[in-house]
């Protein structure tokens, strides 16, 4: 069953009708003409069948009665508004919307008026900083001579702009008589004084202030850090050692090849990538040259070589002894036929006597023996140089050759040496592989500057390995003095 409608509920433009739910179509008939209703109060009061205890329709009829019926009036287009007074406070709840629009609008009052008073000011202060300030007019005073009595007062003539200056009473009437003492008749009138013009000295004018130009920013030159200079290693110079246990030996007979190589790239034994030391056993049969090829780390190839000189001895031959064999003799036996059996002799074998063969040992060859001897002429040296020629000689008795070094170099500053062997000079070097009684001439040869002082000492050791055995070594001491 639907809730009774309040008759007093009306559309907008058509009090006759209204709408079955809450909305702001919906006006209030019953007080003021097209009265806007809350939502809340529509639900409960207008729609919701408890019209009789709204505050307007009570306004109306009053408080309802018990079992009393209420008849509706009727409908007209402007009711007679009730009194302010009697119309009651809008429920809890209801949202009433007028104070908080005038308290927005004085609000905004306020920020507008602030707004023109902060432009007021902010322009008044622009226009009195661009537009030179206005010299006041020079106030002239003109004061003309006259004669007067002792009570007159001069008073002063003031330009049109300048406000005069009030005189007191007292200083216009001059000193009054008293009464007991009258004025003398034959009082002597004083002559009128005569003052000159004052004219005030005009103001010099203020100059016209100059606005200072903005100071121009000038900016600080950006500081461009310099890449750190990477430095790059200089590699060493490649240092070759290859020598051999033997250079001579007998078909049968065995080599250790040893090999040690500082500062190298890549390093190949008889084209075989190994180490960079290392050693290799060899049996050779007949004469046979070892390579070793060595890639320094400028990319420059060196190679050196041994030669292993294979002697073929005689063979030892072990004597195979010769016996010649007799064969027994065979026994023929004769046989008689008699009637009386006759014995059989008995046959006698002859014996052939072994013969023992004689051996004869055939000599064993004698190896040659394996020595390792070097010499150096001079073995020591203290001079002028610049070049220090030292001779080697081979007194071993194989082939056999010597690497080249140079240690505990002490050489000023700009000083350089090197070892120089058939014109091919560097920091290491090495002799021609020399017969046994070959020699062969190295030369250390010292670079001096321009300009060395006199008496200024370069040292040095010139160390020789043999390279048939590395641990033979020569080590001769060089000194060198500039006269």
């Amino acid at each position: 069953m639907t809730a009774p409608v309040c008759p007093y509920l009306g559309l907008l433009d058509e009090p006759e009708a209204h709408l079955s739910y809450a909305s702001f179509e919906n006006r209030c008939y019953a007080t003021i003409a097209r009265e806007s209703i809350p939502l809340s109060e529509q639900s409960v009061f207008c729609l919701g069948g408890n019209y009789r205890s709204c505050p307007r329709y009570m306004a109306v009829h009053g408080p309802p009665r018990a079992g009393e019926t209420i008849e509706t009036a009727p409908l007209v287009a402007s009711p007679t508004y009730a009194p302010l007074a009697a119309v009651p406070t809008p429920a809890a709840g209801a949202k009433d919307w007028s104070l908080a629009v005038i308290l927005g609008g004085i609000l905004v009052a306020v920020f507008l008026c602030a707004g023109l008073i902060a432009g007021y000011f902010s322009l008044r202060a622009l226009v009195s900083t661009a537009l030179p300030p206005t010299p006041a007019a020079p106030v002239a005073l003109a004061v003309t001579p006259t004669t007067t009595s002792p009570a007159a007062a001069v008073v002063p003539l003031v330009a049109d702009t300048a406000t005069p200056t009030a005189v007191p009473e007292e200083q216009r009437q001059g000193p009054q008589p008293t009464a007991t003492e009258p004025p003398s008749p034959a009082a002597e009138i004083p002559t009128a004084t005569s003052i000159p013009a004052i004219t005030p000295a005009t103001p010099t004018p203020r100059p016209t202030p100059t606005r200072r130009p903005p100071p121009t920013a000038t900016r600080r030159p950006t500081a461009t850090r310099q890449p750190t200079p990477v430095r790059t290693p200089t590699p060493g110079r490649v240092a070759i050692s290859f020598s051999a246990s033997k250079t001579s030996i007998v078909v049968g007979q065995c080599v250790t090849l040893r090999w040690n190589v500082s500062n190298a790239r890549t390093v190949k034994f008889d084209d075989l990538g190994v180490a960079g030391v290392g050693s290799r056993e060899e049996c050779p049969e007949v004469n046979t040259t070892y390579t070793l090829t060595v890639v320094d780390l400028y990319n420059a190839t060196t190679k050196k070589t041994l030669t292993i000189v294979v002697n073929k001895g005689t063979p030892t031959v072990t004597p195979t002894p010769t016996v010649t064999y007799t064969p027994w003799p065979t026994a023929t036996p004769t046989t008689t036929r008699t009637a009386t059996p006759t014995k059989t002799a008995t046959p006698t074998a002859t014996v052939t006597p072994t013969i023992t063969p004689t051996f004869t040992p055939i000599p064993t060859p004698t190896p040659t023996p394996f020595v390792i001897q070097w010499a150096a002429n001079p073995n020591q040296y203290q001079g002028a140089g610049p070049d220090v020629s030292i001779q080697f000689s081979n007194q071993s008795t194989v082939s056999d050759a010597m690497l080249l070094t140079l240690q505990n170099s002490q050489l000023p500053a700009g000083w350089t040496v090197d070892i120089c062997v058939a014109e091919r000079c560097g920091a290491t070097n090495a002799t021609p592989e020399l017969q046994p009684g070959g020699s062969a001439a190295v030369i250390v040869r010292f670079g001096i500057p321009a300009g060395a002082p006199t008496g200024t000492q370069a040292r040095t050791t010139l160390v020789a390995h043999s390279v048939a055995d590395f641990d033979i070594a020569l080590q001769i001491p060089i000194i060198l003095q500039i006269p």
